[in-house]
């Protein structure tokens, strides 16, 4: 057996191909989808149980949050204490989480106790109460949140920015008052939850070390139960409709810093661009090492951090730079931000800069698809998104083949400055 040098550089290897676990997937007895992700050594389990409940749904702000929050709130069995107990007795963790479009739950059990924390879980799912006692709590520490946040330049900065975007009236871009923590009442969140909540509406994932047995489990607690079957969602449409004023300043008397968010709405990944502009997004500010980081960060020490993204949701996507910065050169920030994407659309990237992306695209893209929880992230958005793992090969194939000429023609098409909404608070 040859010795590892440490003094020797390790050779180089541009990835070619990336294997991918894939899900396997069947549905149970009562047809909710169930998909199996067998990797890994340890006998730990992520199970993600996925509704259509996120707040595209809601017909009033906070609604589907705080129904989500509220899972944990109490069942017929057991308060919200002994939920805790129960769980916290097998060493597992249960959380809520909200989104756009789906509301879930998210499970961390070792192996041996599926059964258990599953039975709890199914129990959660079918037989929450909401109490009083508990909304009033919750309202009250979101309430001291909210308060607290709108005196963030950077929440107040991202707030307004999809406002402009998305107009006030469409999902993205609405959000609460104040006043409407006090509009929530336990009949709207029992509502919400019976009809959207149902066994219609879910989705189940779970990756880890699978054993035979565990399909049975599942199938045992959520497979034989009905949760308000056949419940009818509306498909809802919500017209995207952006604020005629695209530059908005909101000055902050004692803030030290400025916080700044650029971009526009725009394609999102079902969109045949989708992959190509996250490399163009990529190069401008998505990593470390873009063209944003090295001048506005690094050459002019203007701030600690800029960043940009090409943001997909189900409905719709956008793009933003985000950044904040000192108050005396936030002029300065906003002129090398456009002086950048200005670049983009007019100079061809060198082949050494590009080469530099692809590999850093490939590598952080291998990282992203290794290990059972990983893995799990991945498929979510694969199946949320009604699309299969060929996106990765076409990914792959796109980073490895995109020229530079192809680059500054998606540049020119889709960063249409005058299209693009300013937002700068402080």
């Amino acid at each position: 057996m040859s010795k590892l040098n440490r003094k020797e550089q390790p050779k180089f290897q541009k990835i070619e191909k990336i294997d991918i676990i894939k899900a396997k997937s069947s549905k149970l007895d009562n047809g909710i989808p169930i998909h199996f992700i067998d990797a890994g050594n340890e006998d730990v389990l992520k199970i993600d149980i996925i509704y259509n409940a996120g707040t595209w749904y809601q017909e009033e702000p906070l609604l589907a949050s705080f129904t989500n929050d509220l899972l944990l709130g109490g069942t017929k069995k057991y308060s919200s204490a002994q939920l805790a107990e129960n769980i916290d007795f097998y060493g597992a963790d249960v959380n809520t989480q909200i989104g756009y479009n789906t509301g879930s739950l998210n499970i961390y059990t070792l192996g041996k106790y599926l059964e258990q924390i599953i039975q709890i879980v199914a129990d959660i799912t079918e037989n929450s109460i909401f109490p009083e006692s508990e909304l009033k709590n919750i309202i009250e520490n979101k309430k001291q949140d909210f308060i607290i946040d709108k005196n963030k330049v950077e929440k107040v900065a991202s707030r307004k920015f999809r406002e402009s975007i998305f107009g006030k009236s469409h999902p993205y871009g609405k959000f609460a008052d104040l006043s409407d923590f006090d509009k929530l009442n336990t009949q709207k969140i029992k509502d919400f939850y019976k009809k959207h909540y149902t066994a219609d509406s879910c989705r189940i994932i779970i990756s880890g070390k699978i054993r035979e047995e565990y399909k049975k489990i599942i199938n045992k607690h959520f497979g034989q139960r009905k949760f308000t079957m056949n419940a009818k969602i509306e498909t809802k449409e919500h017209k995207i409709n952006p604020q005629a004023e695209q530059k908005i300043y909101i000055e902050k008397k004692n803030a030290v810093q400025s916080a700044i968010r650029i971009g526009t709405a725009m394609i999102n990944r079902q969109h045949k661009d989708f992959i190509d502009m996250q490399i163009v997004n990529t190069i401008l500010g998505g990593y470390f090492g873009s063209r944003l980081m090295k001048n506005i960060r690094e050459d002019k020490g203007y701030t600690y951090g800029i960043n940009s993204g090409l943001i997909s949701m189900i409905n719709s996507g956008y793009f933003i730079i985000s950044t904040e910065a000192g108050k005396d050169v936030k002029d300065l920030v906003l002129k090398e931000i456009y002086y950048e994407i200005n670049k983009m659309k007019t100079e061809e990237v060198s082949f050494e800069e590009l080469e530099l992306v692809k590999n850093q695209m490939i590598g952080q893209m291998q990282r992203g698809l290794n290990g059972p929880f990983a893995l799990s992230r991945a498929f979510r958005q694969l199946m949320l998104n009604n699309q299969d793992y060929s996106f990765y090969d076409k990914m792959i194939d796109r980073i490895k083949n995109i020229t530079s000429k192809e680059i500054l023609k998606l540049s020119n098409k889709y960063f249409e400055i005058e299209r693009f909404h300013e937002v700068v608070v402080g």
